[in-house]
């Protein structure tokens, strides 16, 4: 089933009244799926967004329960965005096509246009089973960093876990105005945040807690299915937006979930404002 629709504006078109939280983005499909009559454990097979910036730990934490496939940019889109020519509902012996081949049809014929024109695409496919074993294994080993952070606040370990951070930070900080143009608060690429951690807290951690971390590494890289990458940013496929707060990380600050209905802590969103 193909489904092309539009949720809410953004902060180009004037619409800035309109803006939908994630929240509320996965709670009108979660409600179109009821109200069409769906079965339980519905999921679409691809979930795509022709948008900037949608290929994040954000919006896929939101959306994962209602697909099998996403396809989205990590960065920005240029307002040709996604050349969808190339779709095609069967192969050519008729079968049906994979949500997967019907994904990377899009990607490769958006990554080669923008080629020709001597621009730059970034678009992933990601798994979304992977993406949301990916996260139960992230929250289990950020539950751990949290407990050092608020208990250990001084100490050399625990800044060993804010250089991880901020490493991240910088890797992407000459790319950021060109890739992201200040429309996030603080991009840092998923990939090389995992990357960092495990670099900074391997001779730190409990060997059972740097497993726990390495599994989810192992994980995310799992879930990328696809990503056309570049020579020149450092890039993995999705990002998170890191604010500056004095406080705690706020990836190291576990959702509450007591008032979500159908989402279980791992598909909580670490920023419910964040739009």
């Amino acid at each position: 089933m193909y489904v092309q629709t539009e949720f809410g504006g953004d902060s180009q078109s004037g619409q800035s009244g309109s803006l939908m939280a994630h929240f509320s983005l996965e709670q009108a499909i979660r409600g179109g799926i009821n109200d069409a009559g769906m079965p339980d454990g519905f999921r679409f097979d691809l979930l795509s967004f022709d948008a900037c910036l949608m290929s994040s730990y954000e919006v896929i934490s939101a959306l994962s329960s209602h697909g099998h496939c996403f396809l989205g940019s990590e960065t920005l889109v240029s307002g040709a965005g996604w050349d969808w020519r190339s779709l095609r509902p069967t192969t050519r012996d008729g079968k049906p096509t994979t949500p997967l081949d019907y994904a990377e049809s899009i990607a490769r014929a958006t990554v080669d246009n923008h080629m020709g024109q001597q621009g730059v695409m970034n678009l992933a496919i990601v798994d979304l089973h992977k993406q949301r074993e990916f996260r139960k294994a992230f929250a289990a080993s950020q539950r751990s960093l949290a407990e050092r952070l608020n208990t250990c606040v001084e100490t050399y370990e625990v800044d060993r876990i804010r250089t991880a951070y901020q490493k991240a930070d910088d890797s992407l900080r000459a790319h950021k105005e060109s890739l992201f143009r200040q429309v996030l608060a603080n991009p840092v690429d998923m990939g090389h945040l995992l990357h960092h951690l495990e670099a900074e807290v391997e001779r730190l951690m409990p060997l059972e807690e740097l497993d726990t971390l390495r599994e989810a590494y192992r994980l995310y890289n799992e879930s990328i299915v696809y990503f056309n990458g570049s020579d020149s940013a450092l890039l993995t496929g999705v990002h998170v937006d890191l604010l500056h707060e004095r406080k705690p990380h706020r990836l190291l600050q576990i959702a509450h979930v007591d008032d979500v209905i159908g989402l279980d802590e791992a598909d909580i969103p670490w920023s419910r404002n964040h739009s």
